[in-house]
């Protein structure tokens, strides 16, 4: 595996928006993974999703930091971790992230994914059952399970399919980066300027850095694939997930369909629909999330305190 490293511009990617965070890295088979922390209390492992990085979870984090271990890292590929050429299947991404939580002293946490996010998400609870608290999907789907199936066939997700021919996405892409970022945030989003130009700019910069947009499709071509194919082998042979599971979606983007998504997936799930949103809700309304989160994982203190 061939990493692409950019070690000067980790600590810069990371800092944005995390003022009193510690920054730290760990290094997992030669790839490095960026992340912050900072509190005490119970842990809350907080995984981004596509076109973002850890700084999404910026104003979530500051509010559930008061009483929480609160980690934030840029998985694989993103903003200040390595972006290698492989290991973009999400039980590698997941392993990378129980490095993380293991570099920081946390036996287990409250795991927290958005977007693509929370396929990562998903297979950290599979593969590190004993280091999950609970387990929160955010506005995503989960690979090989019906519902997926269903999406993938009735509503069309188009980049789904396009970011999964990598090297024709990044020659297209590149170079245009912040106008295709625009279009996702955009379509998708009740109120756009919850993005400001700041933050566009910020994401857009950070995906220009050396194999950082062949990274982010490549989470994609492995969705489809070999996640699909791990994820419905686990549902056969283990069943589904018997740990408390919430799904939190926008009103506006994928919260109707989150209860479908989790009854294929987990034995004992909650939902809770953000009304006035869409899908990048750690933007659209931070203090929402982070109260849902709050309330959640107080009904379910688990052995995540720290």
């Amino acid at each position: 595996m061939t990493a692409v490293q950019d070690t000067t511009g980790h600590s810069e990617a990371l800092a944005r928006g995390f003022e009193g965070f510690a920054l730290r890295s760990v290094t997992r088979d030669g790839v490095t993974i960026g992340y912050r922390i900072a509190g005490t209390g119970p842990a809350v492992l907080l995984v981004h999703g596509w076109p973002q990085s850890g700084y999404t979870w910026h104003q979530v984090a500051a509010d559930l930091v008061a009483d929480h271990t609160v980690v934030v890292p840029d998985h694989r590929g993103a903003a200040g971790s390595d972006k290698p050429d492989a290991g973009y299947d999400k039980a590698t991404m997941a392993a990378d992230l129980h490095a993380v939580l293991a570099d920081a002293g946390i036996p287990v946490a409250h795991v927290v994914g958005h977007d693509i996010g929370t396929m990562i998400a998903y297979a950290f609870a599979r593969r590190f059952p004993d280091a999950t608290a609970t387990l929160t999907l955010m506005d995503g789907f989960v690979p090989g399970t019906p519902m997926f199936s269903t999406v993938m066939s009735s509503l069309g997700p188009w980049h789904f399919g396009f970011h999964s021919q990598v090297d024709l996405a990044v020659a297209l892409v590149t170079g245009r980066e912040r106008a295709y970022f625009d279009h996702w945030y955009d379509s998708v989003m009740v109120d756009p300027a919850r993005m400001p130009d700041a933050d566009r700019d910020f994401y857009a910069a950070q995906f220009q850095a050396p194999g950082a947009l062949a990274a982010g499709f490549r989470t994609y071509q492995a969705a489809t694939t070999v996640d699909a194919a791990e994820n419905e082998r686990a549902l056969a042979t283990d069943g589904r997930l018997t740990l408390p599971v919430l799904g939190i979606g926008g009103a506006a983007s994928l919260g109707p369909y989150l209860p479908a998504v989790l009854a294929d997936v987990a034995d004992d799930a909650a939902v809770v629909s953000i009304e006035g949103a869409g899908h990048f809700l750690a933007e659209e309304d931070p203090d929402a999330v982070a109260t849902a989160l709050r309330d959640f994982i107080a009904a379910h203190p688990g052995d995540a305190a720290r």
